[in-house]
């Protein structure tokens, strides 16, 4: 009986009905489609990932047989395969490594590859990856023989020692995988690992493997990693989960648990809850007669209670499955427009289930709200609340309409008439202005603070005023060997908004030999060096005196060592490092160090084209303030001190002739026309790796893009809920007033001003509520910007944000809500029609 009363409430109040119906079906939506968007997108980034790079769980680097025959009494470990690691090969004449491996067809298998050709029979054939194949311009690469430089680095007595030879093979087929491969997230940052894999019996000549295992059950993958790593004594490096699994997985759980994401679920609560306490007010208090009524009758504040319940409850069911039905369609064509290609929906059956707690939170806490109003009333007091006691006296309405302000002076006593009512329209409408702006204003601002180099990460804020640089590609190629094209070169020296091209040497595969223990322990225990060692990881610049010149400003002390022509080889030294711990450049690298020190340097040098480790003397004229190392000429890969030698004495003393590196700066600061010009140059060039303002966009681009696309469907949603609410409140405000319109109507007040009226109003509030939301998220912006300049300078950088308003952002809101105001009014204009 009390279902079929509130079933006939439900479909006779048919406006009402649709309106709160509509608010909580497109708040499901909302929650249940970008969630089911987000989940979608990246579950099917993994599918994609296990079909192109291969399905295994684990990947182990650099480990011994015994440890993999321990690994073999595994319960969850279902399969494993796994190569024999050689000696890196390098292609002299493009400056390509290849990491080479004994032949296992499992080990192929497992990766992806398909092999063209044949397998490798003895260790004089070899097959290589095709794309390295294309970028050494060996055309018909099968049966042609080629010679690599195999290089051997080892330590002996604590000192890094480096042999070479020259070796032949003959190339009798090739792996290609799919062109998606070499632009995955993984492998752009640091470039390709280029494979190959040679025949015969090479056991004796390494005992180390790199291999990948698949589970079982790769349900808590995590933990089990973590037992497998405290069961051999190892760590990260040397066994880890699928390098393109977890990187997903992360950028998965940032999307997931970022402070943005977090935010914009609370606010659709709230906003949802907002919304519909709002609708179900207007709705109890125009219900408030009839309830009064049936009490009258006999039915009790029990019954009443549970009348409001049961009336609550269809909104429920039929709201919320109506919404995640709809979410459906939504996340299916959402999915499209967030992820582009290749993305499948994927319905989780959790987001069914906190569709249906939130909204029964939300109208749960309405009905609380409003308890006191509907069951502990008297009868006499629900049939009066339902007459207008705001509205406006007749002489009043007479004056009003003979007044020359009459439409301003009516909207203004229309707005405030009713104030907890316009109060909760106007601040529900402002909250989803304030994060419409803030969201978007974010997101342009990121995306265009990181191809600026002002934030992002370190890489692309380390380059200060170079806008971009090309380099050999830190997996793909041999500093030594790799050199710059010159047609590539003559390129960029034609392009049209090129203002400086700084062509230099530079090798990050050096070593600072430190006799006299002056290594900063704490710089040793961040980068996890060995106690024991005498030699660390040091980056050599070789620059030209017009560089050198230019950089001047950063040396702190000493001086500049531009001309020197004298027999020694001076340097100035950046003892400044990355501190992972603090997140700045106050580590250095040495505990003293001073103008006039002599300093021995390994670095990797060429004689009689074959390759060796180089021991020179230099000597400090100048030290670099830690600006430099933080924000002038990049600090990608650096892990210890830099100096920086005249490119004479580089050519000198490591044989190269030809530049390896080159920073290239722009006329107008456009880096993203500069960067778009050099991808076009280095088309299917997987060897050279553009740098510079904007690097961090490699890992960060692809997932600031489809959190963008997200972002809008977002906002889309959140501000169509809002109109919704807006259409509402216009309706009921307008079926309020009938008598009053038919009053204006009679003393002489004609439909165009009425019109005028109408739309004056709704814009008052979408204004007031543009305004609102303008001024808070323009306060959070800057305030924002301001501090994290001060972390900024305090780290050592010397690039800041631009501190202003979210200007764009702002303007878009207020035609938006202009917008907004306008179909609120075409919605709502057929109840003053009938009057008319």
């Amino acid at each position: 009986m009390m279902y079929r009363l509130c079933f006939q409430f439900f479909l006779k109040n048919k406006n009402k009905t649709a309106a709160l119906l509509a608010s909580i079906i497109v708040g499901t939506v909302l929650f249940f489609s970008i969630n089911t968007i987000r989940e979608s997108g990246y579950e099917s980034q993994i599918k994609e990932s296990k079909n192109i790079n291969g399905s295994y769980d684990i990947s182990f680097d650099n480990i011994k047989i015994s440890d993999i025959d321990k690994l073999g009494g595994e319960g969850n470990i279902s399969k494993m395969a796994y190569a024999q690691k050689l000696n890196p090969s390098i292609y002299r004449e493009a400056g390509i490594k290849l990491s080479k491996y004994q032949y296992s067809k499992e080990y192929i298998d497992s990766l992806k590859y398909k092999l063209v050709g044949s397998y490798p029979k003895n260790e004089n054939e070899i097959i290589i990856e095709k794309k390295a194949i294309d970028n050494m311009k060996i055309d018909n690469p099968i049966g042609k023989e080629i010679t690599l430089l195999e290089i051997d680095k080892k330590i002996i007595n604590n000192k890094n020692i480096m042999d070479s030879a020259d070796k032949k093979y003959r190339i009798v087929g090739y792996l290609t995988k799919s062109t998606k491969y070499y632009d995955d997230i993984t492998v752009s940052t640091g470039g390709v690992i280029f494979k190959a894999f040679t025949g015969g019996d090479n056991r004796g000549k390494s005992s180390t493997y790199d291999g990948v295992i698949f589970l079982k059950d790769s349900e808590n993958v995590t933990q089990y990693i973590e037992t497998l790593q405290s069961k051999l004594k190892m760590g990260w490096d040397n066994i880890r989960q699928n390098d393109f699994i977890s990187s997903i997985e992360m950028l998965k759980l940032r999307s997931k648990y970022q402070v943005e994401s977090i935010i914009s679920m609370v606010l659709l609560l709230f906003v949802s809850m907002l919304i519909v306490y709002n609708i179900f007010n207007i709705i109890i208090s125009e219900m408030s007669s009839e309830i009064g009524t049936l009490r009258s009758f006999g039915m009790s504040r029990k019954q009443t209670k549970k009348f409001i319940k049961s009336y609550l409850s269809l909104f429920w069911i039929v709201g919320t499955t109506v919404g995640i039905l709809l979410g459906i369609l939504c996340s299916f064509i959402g999915i499209k427009f967030v992820y582009k290609e290749n993305a499948q929906l994927a319905i989780k059956p959790i987001f069914i289930l906190i569709a249906f707690i939130m909204n029964v939170i939300t109208l749960y806490i309405s009905y609380l709200l409003l308890n006191k109003k509907v069951v502990k009333r008297t009868i006499v007091e629900l049939i009066d609340d339902s007459k207008d006691n705001s509205a406006l006296n007749k002489s009043k309405m007479v004056k009003l309409v003979r007044n020359v302000n009459i439409k301003y002076k009516i909207v203004w006593s229309n707005i405030l008439r009713r104030k907890s009512r316009t109060v909760v329209t106007i601040f529900t409408i402002a909250l989803v202005g304030y994060v419409f702006i803030l969201n978007f204003s974010s997101s342009e601002f990121l995306t265009e603070s990181i191809n600026r180099g002002v934030s992002g990460g370190i890489w692309g804020m380390s380059y200060g005023t170079v806008d971009k640089a090309l380099s050999g590609s830190i997996n793909g190629t041999d500093s030594l060997f790799y050199t710059i094209d010159d047609d590539v070169m003559e390129k960029i020296h034609q392009y049209k908004d090129v203002d400086k091209v700084e062509p230099s040497f530079y090798s990050n595969d050096a070593f600072l030999v430190d006799n006299d223990r002056n290594i900063n322990v704490k710089y040793k225990k961040m980068y996890e060096l060995n106690d024991i060692n005498l030699e660390y990881p040091l980056a050599v610049r070789g620059y030209s005196d017009k560089m050198l010149q230019d950089r001047k400003s950063f040396i702190s002390e000493g001086k500049s060592i531009v001309g020197n022509n004298s027999g020694d080889i001076h340097c100035l030294f950046v003892n400044n490092v990355y501190s992972k711990a603090d997140g700045n450049f106050d580590l250095n690298v040495l505990t003293r160090i001073s103008v006039g020190d002599k300093l021995k340097i390994k670095i990797p040098s060429v004689d009689n084209k074959l390759a060796n480790l180089t021991e020179v003397e230099v000597t400090v004229s100048g030290i670099m303030d830690k600006k430099y190392a933080s924000s002038q000429d990049g600090s990608v890969g650096v892990r210890g001190g830099q100096i920086i030698i005249r490119e004479d004495d580089y050519k000198k003393i490591t044989g190269a002739e030809k530049y390896n590196k080159v920073f290239i700066t722009t006329k107008n600061g456009d880096v993203n026309g500069l960067n778009d010009f050099l991808e076009k140059t280095l088309l299917d060039n997987y060897v050279t790796s553009i740098g510079g303002k904007g690097e961090d966009m490699k890992f960060f681009g692809s997932y600031l893009k489809s959190e963008a696309r997200l972002n809008i469907v977002y906002q889309v949603l959140i501000l169509i809920l809002a109109t919704v609410n807006f259409i509402f409140i216009m309706r009921s405000n307008l079926i309020n007033r009938r008598e009053e319109v038919k009053i204006y109507r009679y003393i002489g007040m004609t439909k165009k001003v009425r019109q005028k009226i109408d739309f004056i109003e709704a814009l008052y509030y979408g204004i007031i509520s543009a305004l609102i939301s303008s001024i808070l998220a323009s306060i959070y912006h800057v305030n924002k910007v301001i501090n994290i300049n001060k972390d900024l300078i305090a780290s050592g950088f010397t690039k800041t944000m631009d501190v202003g308003i979210p200007l764009n952002q702002i303007i878009l809101i207020f035609l938006v809500y202009v917008f907004m105001s306008l179909i609120a009014v075409l919605f709502s204009w057929d109840i003053v029609r009938e009057e008319w």
